[in-house]
């Protein structure tokens, strides 16, 4: 446009910007099919191309609300579609985060006959979607709650899981029992039943441990969440579990379990923490004398001002 006035430089500007079609929801769907198909016998460098414009489609599909949501899901329930299209019409629901998306997603995240992948990635989704947690909450128990339950779909159910809660910490333990347990599975089946509003909580993350103990970052997750908990009363067989990990004498997670000792009423376990204060870790010693200052016990308060 050199040498043409500003002023029609800037209309003919205007006018090609108005010339360009509307992107619509559907044809949002559509081109994502288009490009999943595409996806097929291509280079990894061409796909990768391909891969980059369908995530650019979702910022289109975040900014268009409602109008978006009807033919995402039209996609995402098509069977005779790309996984891979399908998949990314769940996430860009996801990214949308109208109300109207929850049921399509709820719908394919419980289906057992959908393709696993796809079923996590509904999941995965609901995340973003503007509904309450115990809504979210219900269809993630669901989806733990079957029979068998593929690895990538109770993976993803503990992950998001772990931010809203579990309304039933039992679920969660019986999910953590068929094992086959991860890392990362034990870290957010503890959050899960940590943030439960389940007044049994306390109790429920001390029956956890046994079940994560070969995982560090669970355990320890357990064993923080159990210490800052509100404290209660737990059965001599909860203290038990919690004693026998105080008797390791060093590392976070026998620290934390006398924390959790301090925090919550453990009948005879006053005897352990006693012989704590011999323990050559400095943090063990620190937490088993607080444990017992909170317990009013003179030798609590006597240790802890030898550590000063």
């Amino acid at each position: 446009m050199r040498g043409l006035p500003l002023a029609v430089a800037l209309l003919l500007s205007a006018l090609s910007v108005s010339a360009e079609p509307r992107r619509t929801g559907q044809s949002i769907a559509v081109e994502l099919d288009r490009l999943a198909a595409g996806q097929k016998d291509l280079h990894p460098h061409e796909a990768r191309s391909l891969e980059a414009k369908m995530r650019a489609l979702g910022e289109e599909a975040r900014r268009m609300g409602l109008s978006a949501v009807k033919p995402l899901a039209a996609l995402l329930a098509d069977r005779s579609k790309p996984v891979k299209a399908r998949a990314y019409a769940a996430e860009f629901l996801g990214l949308n985060g109208d109300p109207a998306a929850f049921k399509p997603l709820k719908d394919c995240a419980l289906d057992v006959s959908v393709d696993p992948g796809l079923r996590s990635a509904s999941l995965q989704a609901l995340a973003g979607v503007r509904v309450s947690d115990p809504q979210k909450r219900r269809v993630l128990e669901t989806a733990l709650g079957g029979d068998r339950v593929p690895p990538v779909v109770r993976a993803e159910g503990f992950m998001q899981l772990a931010d809203v809660g579990a309304a039933d910490p039992d679920l969660v333990l019986r999910a953590v029992s068929s094992g086959g347990l991860k890392p990362g599975e034990a870290r957010d089946a503890a959050r899960a039943i940590a943030r439960s509003p389940s007044p049994a909580a306390a109790g429920k993350l001390v029956e956890l441990l046994p079940y994560v103990a070969a995982f560090e970052e669970g355990e320890v997750e357990a064993l923080g969440s159990l210490a800052l908990l509100p404290g209660t009363t737990l059965s001599s067989a909860q203290g038990d579990v919690l004693v026998s990990i105080l008797r390791r004498r060093r590392g976070w997670a026998a620290a934390l379990a006398a924390r959790a000792l301090g925090r919550h009423r453990v009948d005879g376990a006053a005897g352990e923490l006693r012989r704590a204060l011999d323990a050559r870790d400095p943090v063990v010693v620190t937490e088993a004398a607080e444990a017992l200052a909170a317990w009013r016990d003179a030798r609590g308060a006597k240790a802890l001002d030898a550590l000063v």
